[in-house]
């Protein structure tokens, strides 16, 4: 059943991608016919609650529990990313997208006192940093219970409004999905720190998540200290991550056959630790929410180069895509050469913007073209999958036939 889930996370992989591919054409006069922020909610809400979510749940039960019971949450999870898929590319926010969101959220409730239940006897730090990210996931979810009176009071569109939805992804992307990735890695490479050290990195890293919200919460409400936090939070964050690639590092040595994703996720992480390093203005804090190519690059950043680098690389750890099929390679390719592409030229768009030089010649047809290589990646990493898939059952079939068919896991 993981292999179902995760495939059906790599769907909505594409189908996210290809949504991105739209909202690039609109930049170059070719309107899909759907409206563009709706559009956007369609990719923004599937990237992060079909892809990320479902692929980080499915591998945190076959990692950390594969006990039974879980086909119905995770049968619920995946229809609800459809159903809110299509409710918010054809509505936006309307009675059913948030109804679907609704039953993902529950959903999510769901799947996550069943993995602390099941694992509430086992001992590890992979398993405590996967319960420091379910819980960082329970805490995002405050921000969504506070669009309803942020609405309320302020209205939609106003300062509270938009500081409940920060609050959210503030907590989804520095906390539940980092904090999940590092445990998955923790896993499967089987990193056990000193005690010691293994405290510092987690307190001092979920202090720097606390701190680091200073920043969505100055676009809302400027103020001088939210500089002095924010600085603070991001000197902790990149003082934990630098400490804990030091102690990772001879573990990473030993594995000594390195892969193009997990290169390209530590480099991905470097760069996103980086970044807020070099807003120690606030004027170039408040230039971060202004220009808008600045979020998106930065989003991306974490999306697509920290977050799901690492995800893939933990697929290919498990045997479920194969590494070293040629149709992977290609996607992995692919998939490197569009990121890095999107991303210069999303900094050189907002560098013009800083500059007042106006678009680059071809720019924004230059980024379209470029962003189609997301989702040919995608494609071949999905066609891997499923000649992996179908190339496993005809050896267990081959297997079975002998009499010596591998031992079956428990059933989901």
């Amino acid at each position: 059943m993981v292999k179902k889930w995760l495939l059906a996370s790599l769907l909505y992989f594409l189908m996210a991608a290809l949504m991105g591919c739209l909202l690039r054409l609109y930049a170059i006069g070719m309107d899909s016919g759907l409206v563009y922020v709706h559009l956007l909610h369609a990719h923004s809400h599937t990237a992060m609650m079909g892809w990320v979510y479902v692929a980080i749940m499915a591998l945190n039960y076959h990692y950390f529990s594969r006990k039974r019971g879980y086909r119905l949450v995770f049968g619920i999870t995946i229809g609800a990313v459809g159903g809110l898929m299509i409710a918010f590319a054809l509505q936006g926010y309307a009675f059913l997208s948030i109804l679907f969101c609704s039953i993902h959220l529950l959903a999510g409730y769901w799947l996550v006192y069943k993995l602390y239940r099941d694992t509430h006897s086992e001992k590890s730090q992979a398993l405590t940093l996967m319960r420091v990210a379910l819980g960082l996931l329970l805490v995002s979810t405050f921000g969504i219970w506070g669009i309803g009176p942020a609405i309320a009071l302020e209205g939609k569109g106003s300062e509270m409004f938009k500081a409940s939805i920060q609050f959210y992804l503030h907590f989804q992307f520095n906390g539940f999905f980092t904090f999940a990735v590092l445990a998955l890695l923790f896993k499967t490479w089987k990193v056990h720190l000193p005690s010691r050290e293994f405290r510092h990195f987690l307190w001092i890293g979920l202090s720097s998540v606390v701190l680091t919200f200073a920043l969505p919460l100055s676009w809302s409400y400027p103020a001088g200290y939210w500089y002095t936090i924010q600085m603070a939070g991001s000197i902790l964050q990149a003082y934990a991550f630098v400490r804990l690639g030091w102690a990772m590092h001879s573990r990473a040595n030993r594995n000594r056959k390195k892969n193009a994703l997990l290169v390209f996720g530590v480099i991905s992480l470097f760069l996103k630790i980086l970044f807020p390093l070099f807003l120690f203005l606030p004027e170039l804090m408040q230039l971060s929410y202004e220009i808008r190519n600045i979020a998106i690059a930065y989003i991306h950043l974490m999306m697509l180069g920290m977050i799901s680098a690492f995800l893939l690389f933990i697929m290919i750890r498990t045997g479920m895509l194969n590494g070293g099929a040629k149709i992977v390679r290609w996607g992995t390719g692919l998939f490197i050469s569009g990121f890095f592409a999107t991303e210069l030229i999303l900094f050189f768009q907002a560098l013009q913007i800083i500059s007042g030089t106006g678009a680059g010649f071809f720019l924004y047809e230059t980024l379209a073209i470029f962003s189609f290589l997301l989702p040919l990646a995608i494609l071949c990493w999905l066609i891997g999958f499923y000649k992996n898939e179908t190339i496993q059952t005809n050896f267990s079939g081959a297997a079975a036939g002998l009499g010596a068919g591998p031992d079956r896991p428990k059933g989901a």
